[in-house]
């Protein structure tokens, strides 16, 4: 079985114009990163993009329509393509106008995908979930928003998801012919960041970009950004807080990294541009982006952390990786949605992590084997995990050992030929 016979269909603006271009892992979260990683390591790579459109609901139909023209004009004329491969992710809509969540979910156009290439070209048909927010989203619907659902996703030949609860999920509520789990892939690294321990320094890298970049509740952008500041705001105050209290006994032992909030902060910004509007909005929230960085150099400052804690610039290309090769252990937010990609980053290099457990991540940290999971805004457990490496150094090679085994089940080499073998399954 070739890749030539999958047509992937997914959103509009995930494909970056050169996937060969940048590691996959640069490329974005949740199913960008999947898109991006299928882009640069399958060949050929046969993909429109007509579902997740973003701005108004005219301008949403306007794309899709276009989409939906260039999906019937390739099956049409590509007698080669035999499955349709749907790569999706869901976004919880805080609306209560039930019609138009119904509408910005995008049910409609993916149940005319469904007529168009199930019994139109009479092609098989897989569903990709990227995403850990499934169940909640499906539990939130009223019971019409439900059926469509489920009715749906009854007419796919094969479901794909990320994980061991979403497949108990889907095999509970829904009557469906096959469901495969199918991890987000990564490209393995040699580097470790065992090599660049500095003799006894213990070096804490707290990576937040995507609790700034990806939370979205309800309101406009800017409500949204300033939930996520409040949210990073609370939880860095925390970690400093902790450094504060043990600046004594960490002096000399302990250094923390934060990294990744100016990254976080542009893309958050250049979000609002799709519908080509002006970027009054945009430039607001960088501005407060600029402003929130800001306010975490001062608040080193007022606490005199200044030889404990370092405020790391990430705008720079590359300086990501820098960071997770330098770092010994990864400290990472509990964020909304979408970051998975920065844990599988984390496990890539060989880091132990501590972070909130939500979602996948019981499939990447196992407690007390690669790092310690602990409730989210559970600031005791923080510092407990914290303090376990402070008192055991050496777990940050022995648990870094255990992240580099756990990640190679998610090699993009063995997600490949997953994915091949899940495709001759349904084709035969």
């Amino acid at each position: 079985m070739c890749f030539n016979q999958v047509l992937f269909i997914g959103p509009a603006f995930a494909m970056p114009r050169d996937a060969g271009s940048a590691p996959a892992a640069e490329n974005g979260e949740g199913v960008d990163h999947v898109i991006s990683d299928y882009a640069k390591h399958i060949r050929p790579f046969k993909y429109v993009g007509c579902i997740r459109q973003e701005g108004s609901i005219l301008r949403r139909l306007f794309l899709f329509l276009i989409g939906f023209s260039k999906m019937f004009y390739t099956l049409l004329i590509d007698q080669e393509v035999r499955v349709v491969h749907i790569l999706d992710e869901v976004k919880l809509q805080t609306r209560n106008n039930a019609f138009q969540r119904f509408l910005l979910d995008g049910l409609i156009e993916k149940i005319l995908l469904c007529i168009l290439a199930r019994i139109l070209f009479k092609k098989k048909l897989v569903y990709h979930m990227n995403s850990d927010d499934f169940e909640q989203y499906f539990l939130s619907r009223n019971r019409l928003g439900q059926n469509v659902i489920k009715w749906l996703l009854c007419r796919m030949d094969m479901l794909l998801c990320p994980c061991e609860s979403d497949l108990a999920f889907f095999k509970s509520h829904f009557s469906c012919k096959l469901v495969f789990i199918v991890p987000e892939g990564i490209e393995l690294v040699e580097d470790t960041a065992g090599s660049f321990i500095d003799g006894d320094l213990i070096k804490f890298l707290y990576w937040g970009d995507q609790s700034l970049s990806e939370v979205q509740p309800s309101g406009g952008k800017t409500d949204a950004w300033n939930e996520a500041q409040n949210y990073s705001e609370q939880t860095l105050k925390g970690i400093l807080d902790l450094m504060e209290r043990n600046r004594s006994v960490y002096q000399g032992k302990v250094v923390l990294l934060i990294g990744g909030i100016q990254n976080g902060v542009e893309a958050f910004a250049d979000s609002g541009n799709h519908d080509n509007t002006p970027g009054k909005e945009s430039k607001a929230l960088r501005d407060k982006g600029l402003q929130f960085s800001g306010c975490i150099s001062r608040l080193i400052r007022q606490k005199h952390l200044e030889e404990l804690v370092t405020y790391v610039d990430c705008s720079k290309p590359g300086l990501k990786a820098r960071l997770f090769k330098t770092a010994n252990v990864c400290l990472l937010p509990a964020v909304e949605r979408r970051d998975n990609t920065s844990f599988l980053e984390a496990l890539n290099f060989g880091l132990p992590i501590i972070a909130p457990y939500r979602g996948r991540r019981g499939d990447m940290v196992l407690n007390g084997i690669n790092g310690f999971l602990i409730q989210p805004e559970d600031r005791k457990g923080m510092q407990k995990a914290i303090q376990h490496f402070f008192l055991h150094p050496t777990d940050t090679k022995v648990m870094g050992a255990a992240s580099k085994e756990i990640v190679q089940k998610f090699d993009i080499q063995k997600v490949l030929i997953k994915l091949k073998f899940i495709y001759s399954n349904l084709l035969n």
